[in-house]
């Protein structure tokens, strides 16, 4: 069982906010760090 898909509906019930913040460039390498913060109501 579980949740296996987000779907809209799920998204409006239990997640408040989500922030995407600026993404960096790792030190040494062709990647880029992305932190997301996501506020949810459980």
């Amino acid at each position: 069982m579980g949740i296996k898909e987000i779907e809209q509906e799920i998204i409006r019930t239990f997640i408040e906010k989500i922030y995407a913040v600026k993404s960096e460039k790792a030190p040494g390498t062709k990647l880029r760090k992305q932190t997301v913060l996501i506020y949810a109501t459980l």
